[in-house]
């Protein structure tokens, strides 16, 4: 899992690109970011108009709740 970028380093890209004051290939030179992290941010930006992070959670359900994990072991 990749960690997530500061809030910071999301708006310098998208206010470099908005401008297009050059390509996605010349923004992931400028900052070390990953080609498809700017494309996600540029796409994020143009349709949400927000950079904020997903922070909803993916994949699988957890099995064991809360408490049955507290429970002592027999």
């Amino acid at each position: 899992m990749t960690a997530s970028l500061s809030i910071n380093l999301p708006e310098r890209i998208v206010f470099v690109y908005e401008p297009a004051d050059g390509s996605y290939r010349d923004i992931t030179r400028r900052f070390g970011a990953s080609l498809s992290a700017v494309g996600k941010l540029a796409s994020q930006f143009h349709t949400e108009k927000s950079l904020r992070p997903h922070t909803t959670r993916c994949g699988r359900r957890r099995c064991l709740s809360g408490a049955d994990e507290a429970a002592p072991e027999n």
